[in-house]
């Protein structure tokens, strides 16, 4: 499963990180991995460095952090793969 975000961070960043259901990150997804969104749209991808989706964390309980620096996120969803 992919992570996409409905933001405009024309004038900034956005970064997401996952970490665990006790808030320990989880490497691999840190917000320091994570390629920002520096644009303004509708279903815009997140990755990070190693990883473009989100696949390997499937039934684990996990959080999304966001980090946003002069920008707005409006919506956040996964897309892709099996519900379940």
């Amino acid at each position: 499963r992919r992570l996409h975000v409905n933001a405009d961070a024309r004038r900034g960043l956005l970064k997401a990180e996952v970490v665990t259901a006790g808030g320990e990150k989880i490497p691999g997804y840190t917000c320091s991995e994570c390629h920002g969104i520096t644009g303004n749209g509708f279903e815009l991808p997140i990755s990070w460095s190693r990883r473009s989706d989100l696949q390997e964390l499937a039934g684990q309980t996990v959080r999304l952090r966001f980090y946003l620096r002069e920008a707005r996120l409006y919506s956040f969803r996964l897309r892709g793969g099996r519900p379940s």
